[in-house]
């Protein structure tokens, strides 16, 4: 899949993945030293709590994706690793890295 957008510099390869809701933290991205940005899409009923490194939860995470939102990391972004928790064990969180 080729993504087109005005953000994308040539040379630059977007991968995608998902990762499913558990009831614990879940891994979205290793750490990469490449990362130049990444995109999140909670496709979840409730709200994930996202951590910029090792275990989210509920009191010690960076920022909330709402349900069904999308986050854009800003530039430069985090290179460490991001996981994520979710209320309850439903739905997906979509992610993009830009390398």
């Amino acid at each position: 899949m080729t993504l087109q957008s005005d953000y994308f510099v040539a040379g630059q390869v977007a991968t995608g993945s998902v990762a499913a809701v558990t009831g614990s933290a879940a891994q979205l991205l290793e750490a990469n030293q490449a990362r130049k940005s990444f995109y999140l899409f909670n496709d979840s009923t409730v709200p994930a709590y996202v951590k910029f490194g090792l275990s989210a939860s509920f009191v010690d995470y960076s920022f909330q994706v709402p349900s069904l939102a999308f986050y854009e990391s800003h530039t430069p972004c985090p290179l460490v690793k991001i996981t994520a928790v979710w209320t309850a064990v439903t739905g997906s969180m979509k992610t993009t890295e830009v390398t």
